[in-house]
């Protein structure tokens, strides 16, 4: 018709794009934010504070360096555009940083590397807070922080039971490190509980470096007492020493692993 006004794309103000200095022109032409590869948590920390609760943050194929925390805001997704896409390399201080609920993290590839040894007992994704869900995302890390993956009983950040977390299709390769650890520190409420883990895998930790001499794939109770886990269809190969691991002391509840494969674990010598 004569004088019709053009379709204009509507902006979805609960979605924020965020592109790397290395993702294609067409990507970084529709980000909201654009990184240049120096400290890249600072526009993917702006990106988080913009969205409202429920709101997504999307990171493009590319490249991101970060060198300190990025903290997600409760209840909001940060989602990349694949594990073989997206790629998150933290170093010194830089890593993920869950200290509230309701945080959905999907579909990137982290990396930890040369960590300072002011956090060297965390790891590259800490987990602090509950209702947290972690899918897609595959990770490795140097010698230089205890893990990948890593809840966290702390009550200077988080004072509840840490609860409901889920992690679905995640993998740690090739680590100088833990892959997945659960732990807490102080003397009081030290149950982590509701934990499922679905079709993850822990290849190779503690193979290329060690962070101590018992580097494990999943370790379920190091410090904190563990109650209702689930582990369904999961596989630890080539670990340091155990592939599934729950340390002697700590008291354990209701706990099921199912079709899950131990494989050429155990490889440091006696």
């Amino acid at each position: 018709l004569l004088g019709a006004v053009p379709a204009v794309a509507e902006v979805n103000p609960s979605v924020a794009y965020v592109a790397a200095h290395d993702s294609s022109s067409e990507a970084q032409e529709r980000a909201t934010f654009v990184c240049d590869g120096h400290d890249d948590q600072v526009e993917i920390q702006q990106a988080l504070f913009s969205v409202p609760v429920g709101g997504t943050v999307v990171l493009a194929a590319g490249t991101y360096n970060c060198s300190t925390m990025i903290i997600p805001k409760a209840n909001t997704t940060l989602k990349g555009e694949g594990a073989d896409s997206t790629f998150l390399r933290f170093s010194r201080t830089g890593r993920i940083s869950v200290e509230q609920e309701g945080v959905t993290l999907d579909s990137f590839h982290i990396q930890g590397h040369q960590h300072s040894s002011s956090i060297k007992w965390l790891g590259v994704l800490t987990i602090y807070a509950s209702h947290t869900k972690v899918h897609n995302i595959t990770g490795t890390a140097d010698a230089s922080i205890q893990a990948v993956f890593l809840l966290l009983h702390n009550p200077p950040v988080y004072q509840p039971t840490l609860e409901d977390i889920e992690f679905v299709n995640c993998r740690v390769v090739d680590t100088g490190t833990y892959g997945f650890l659960h732990n807490a520190w102080g003397t009081e409420n030290k149950v982590i509980k509701n934990v499922r883990y679905e079709d993850c895998q822990a290849i190779n930790c503690g193979q290329f470096g060690a962070f101590n001499s018992w580097v494990t794939g999943f370790n379920f109770a190091e410090l904190n007492d563990i109650e209702n886990l689930r582990v369904n269809n999961c596989l630890a190969e080539g670990t340091l020493e155990s592939g599934f691991h729950f340390e002697w002391d700590p008291e354990k509840r209701d706990c099921i692993l199912t079709n899950c494969v131990s494989r050429d674990n155990g490889q440091k010598e006696y």
